[in-house]
């Protein structure tokens, strides 16, 4: 989650605030790449595994494909949820696909280039960072200058600011992508959103404190010392009356918001209009996938449906949100060892880890 105060604003995008759940958003293909009994496998809902390779890592499902790299190899394999492997590249590094398109490092240069489906290389590897395309165009930085790209590997915008350097940039995301700024002299960081053409949506600011996703972005309101969200023109859509909101707000048309102050914080979800669809009784939530949400109610972990109600009963110590019909969680055994556990949408468990598992939750 996303619990904000002045002084922290200025840090969104440089370390993880809180208990933060490994975001990945919301997919629904009925495969995920998930870590069992020390490898990695393509699992479907059901708990079935598609894949019988020996795999180091896996991606996130993206574009139709999921990632997987082969243990002390340069090899890396593209496969559909149903396990049919459609390509297997040779690269130091391999990312998911995007639009078609994934960024694949030379093993030679260190540089990264995009392939397409085929495998067949299509952008030269020519860049020192290269994101994913999203909406026609995909980050990169050549040379410590951060461009934008077109599938062609034409330069399409260069972001600037007079005096600043372009710490950071991001895919686009409903039609704008977020841009953070550093000043070496002062050391500070600002944000803003940019179109197309390179135009700022809005003034850069520490108080941006997130992308545009699904139409809206969450931003600080100092003088309230509240978070609302605006649109694309950076208009409030939602005045400003939280103190912090999920990192993936608005997922399956829902945001997880905080209101309150410590200890008694509590959270709610809103939808789009700002209307709240759930209301704040939970002591900490994660975005919806699938359904589902995690909600902590009690201590203790459980999944509510979109009308609050709990589909699985809190009673995990940790939980993150469920992807293609997984989600990973954490369960107490009778001496009150933690396990990592594997389950499905049914509460269905799919995998249980016998080893003792260690997990550190932050608190502000």
């Amino acid at each position: 989650m996303r619990k904000l105060s002045a002084g922290l604003v200025a840090l969104f995008l440089l370390i993880q605030i809180a208990n933060s759940e490994d975001v990945h958003g919301c997919t629904t293909a009925d495969a995920k790449a998930v870590f069992v009994n020390g490898t990695w496998v393509l699992m479907r809902e059901d708990g079935t595994v598609m894949s019988n390779e020996s795999y180091c890592h896996g991606g996130e499902y993206s574009n139709g494909l999921i990632r997987f790299d082969l243990c002390h190899s340069n090899l890396h394999d593209y496969l559909t949820p149903t396990g049919e492997r459609t390509v297997r590249v040779t690269a130091a590094e391999a990312s998911d696909f995007g639009e078609g398109l994934a960024a694949v490092q030379d093993k030679e240069t260190g540089n990264w280039g995009y392939i397409d489906k085929t495998g067949h290389m299509v952008i030269p590897p020519k860049y020192e960072e290269a994101g994913k395309f999203s909406e026609g165009l995909a980050p990169v930085s050549i040379a410590d200058v951060r461009q934008y790209i077109d599938s062609e590997g034409k330069v399409v915008l260069t972001p600037h600011r007079d005096g600043w350097t372009v710490f950071a940039a991001y895919p686009f995301n409903s039609g704008a992508a977020l841009i953070m700024f550093f000043d070496r002299a002062t050391g500070a960081y600002e944000k803003t959103l940019i179109d197309r053409s390179g135009k700022w949506l809005i003034t850069p600011t520490e108080r941006l404190t997130g992308e545009l996703n699904n139409g809206l972005a969450p931003l600080w309101d100092a003088s309230v010392q509240k978070m609302g969200f605006i649109n694309s023109s950076g208009k409030f859509v939602i005045p400003p009356q939280f103190i912090g909101s999920a990192e993936l707000p608005f997922e399956e048309g829902l945001a997880a918001v905080w209101l309150g102050r410590q200890p008694n914080i509590k959270v709610g979800f809103i939808d789009k209009q700002g209307g709240w669809a759930i209301p704040a009784t939970y002591e900490d939530a994660y975005h919806f996938c699938g359904g589902l949400a995690p909600a902590k109610l009690n201590g203790l972990w459980g999944f509510i449906d979109s009308k609050g109600g709990f589909a699985i009963q809190p009673k995990f110590p940790r939980a993150e949100s469920f992807e293609d019909g997984i989600a990973e969680v954490y369960a107490a055994d009778e001496n009150g060892k933690f396990h990592r556990e594997l389950i499905n949408r049914k509460g269905t468990v799919l995998f249980h880890e016998t080893t003792e598992s260690v997990f550190v939750t932050l608190q502000d």
